[in-house]
Parts: C-alpha cells; structure tokens; sequence
C-alpha cells in the first residue's frame, strides 16, 4: 500500500510554524520584497498535506543507492 504522509506530525508542525512566520513578514517587508515572503505558503501546504516531494525523492535515492 503507498503511503501518502513521509513527513511526521512533529515536523509537520514545525513546518507550517515556519510557513506561518514567513507569511507573516509578508505584512513587514517593503512591497519590493514581500512578495519573497509569500515562499512561506511551500512549507505551509507541505505541513498540512504531510507529504513532501524532495524528502520522498531522497528516500528513494537512498533506498535504491544501497
């Protein structure tokens, strides 16, 4: 069966915690640089779907490497 979450709850978290921070700098930058903050809606969605494309890819490279 295909797992659909590789990321745990507690990296989850800390994901959509550095996600949210991000955006929130949103609202303190300067308009010529705040739309880099919006980079902060990547780990915010990887945090809420559990699953993260590089972290899934390392683990194949790794499986396959050995």
């Amino acid at each position: 069966m295909f797992n659909f979450t590789n990321i745990n709850y507690f990296e989850r978290f800390v994901r959509i915690m550095i996600g949210l921070v991000l955006l929130c700098t949103f609202l303190l930058l300067p308009d010529q640089y705040a739309l880099l903050a919006l980079i902060g809606l990547l780990p915010v969605l990887i945090g809420i779907v559990g699953w993260c494309p590089v972290q899934a890819w390392l683990e194949k490279y790794r499986n396959n490497g050995s």
